[in-house]
């Protein structure tokens, strides 16, 4: 098989993916619009709507996930209420997560039977993460994702672009969660041990 031939048949399997993910939204959303089964998540909305407001100093507190903080409070300065907001957010986070799982599967090189159930397996967490458990959660995972694509691809240490993407996931990483940055440098070095581990030698 080709080159363009796993493009296509990447894309093919993202859209799919995507179509049941809006129908699984469809289906849901309707019956769980203000259903919160989290207490963080209005620790979250408290914060993004002072951000909104610019009472940037009162936004600080114990619940260190600024990130997807600043994100809900582009919605919430427009006049969309704050769990609408928060949900809304999570809807578009998750389209990143199930694009970051696809690759993320073809990277480690599975099969396309493979990558069809595993895709399947992630829509339910995805819609239970993005309406009926609103965190910062999905955001960190997603990021995760995303950094583990550039680790595996072990093209990070020679191109300027991949280092750089990496680099901006590391701070990210940070921002979405508080234990973020030490679990990115714990990857650096996972990665880098595995690398220059001996062929035929465990760690």
């Amino acid at each position: 098989m080709k080159i363009g031939d796993y493009i296509s048949l990447f894309s093919k399997q993202k859209w799919s993916l995507y179509a049941l993910y809006i129908l699984g939204l469809v289906a849901i959303l309707p019956y769980t619009f203000y259903y919160v089964n989290n207490p963080d998540t209005f620790q979250y909305i408290s914060l993004a709507r002072k951000i909104s407001k610019g009472y940037f100093s009162l936004a600080l507190n114990g619940y260190w996930s600024p990130l997807i903080c600043w994100l809900i409070s582009i919605p919430v300065f427009f006049g969309l209420d704050g769990i609408a907001s928060f949900k809304l957010v999570q809807i578009l986070i998750g389209f990143f997560t199930i694009d970051a799982w696809l690759k993320l599967c073809s990277v480690v090189g599975l099969g396309n039977w493979y990558r069809r159930v595993l895709g399947l397996l992630i829509i339910p967490f995805v819609l239970d993460y993005a309406i009926l458990n609103p965190t910062a959660d999905l955001l960190f995972l997603t990021l995760v994702l995303y950094s583990l694509i550039i680790l595996l691809n072990n093209q990070w240490m020679n191109g300027r672009g991949s280092s750089l993407r990496l680099a901006v996931l590391g701070a990210l990483l940070y921002f979405a969660k508080a234990f973020g940055f030490p679990f990115f440098i714990s990857l650096l070095v996972l990665n880098r041990l595995i690398c220059y581990c001996p062929k035929g030698k465990k760690l």
